[in-house]
């Protein structure tokens, strides 16, 4: 069984790793500390060898998404995230269900799903990003950004790519800006026939939801965090998703939509 560290220590080793000697120390003390294998790549930058897979990422410290111990979760590492997008008796994840999972970043709901169900599309519009969450999820990612209408956006590439997208960057530098295609949650599930969608694009949820206007999947969970110049989208994506016929409930900062029976 793989050794974890508490939620404090490990985050303690992040910010001592990137303050003093970001990939080194970082590597040498984590792989110390735990049965999780991390090491430098080719392809990938780096590969964290733990449990039955092998991750690829584009930071060391993006080791701690895979293996930390989130408080307030039962499950570990990755799979906190099935916690953290299900809501018991109103929201939850089935073996028949299929999955849009929008913006995916490196793939760690994803893959933490697909224990779950074989029918699972990741959708990201870093294309950074999509090539490790490819790579993690051994399946074709839609490379595109979610609007309100289809045509092209510019995003703006994170230098920490969990923070890329539309807005302005909450955390680190720019790495570049790239325009890429978008794409409507409509023509989204229109082409997978999605019935459970997780949603966590950065503070544009409102504006992804408006491009919700044929399409309503049965289930909907939705990050609506301070991502917008430090404000929640909370509000916004709750009025959107009840216009929509959509029972909703909230824990913390994200949505659950539950599609009313008489839609």
């Amino acid at each position: 069984m793989r050794q974890q560290l508490p939620a404090w220590d490990l985050g303690s080793i992040a910010m001592i790793g990137v303050s003093i000697c970001p990939d080194r120390l970082f590597t040498t003390i984590y792989n110390t500390r735990s049965d999780a294998t991390l090491s430098r790549g080719n392809e990938y930058r780096w590969k964290l060898k733990c449990d039955k897979q092998e991750w690829k990422l584009p930071a060391a410290t993006d080791a701690l998404r895979i293996t930390h111990i989130a408080a307030g979760y039962e499950r570990t590492g990755y799979q906190r995230l099935l916690e953290k997008y299900q809501l018991k008796d109103f929201v939850e994840l089935t073996p028949s269900d299929t999955v849009l999972d929008i913006g995916s970043y490196i793939g760690e709901f994803a893959v933490a799903a697909q224990d779950v169900t074989d029918q699972v599309y990741p959708v990201e519009p870093d294309p950074l990003n999509a090539k490790y969450c490819a790579a993690n999820c051994e399946t074709e990612v839609e490379n595109v950004a979610v609007w309100s209408t289809p045509g092209e956006v510019t995003i703006r590439a994170a230098e920490d790519g969990s923070e890329s997208g539309v807005n302005q960057i909450d955390r680190g530098g720019l790495r570049e800006r790239v325009s890429v295609p978008a794409r409507t949650l409509d023509q989204l599930i229109e082409n997978t026939c999605a019935s459970f969608v997780k949603l966590e694009c950065e503070g544009v949820e409102p504006e992804a939801l408006d491009g919700l206007e044929r399409e309503r999947p049965a289930k909907v969970a939705i990050d609506a965090g301070a991502e917008r110049n430090g404000e929640s989208v909370l509000e916004e994506v709750s009025n959107r998703l009840q216009q929509r016929n959509y029972q909703i409930r909230t824990r913390g900062d994200i949505v659950f939509g539950s599609l009313k029976s008489d839609s």
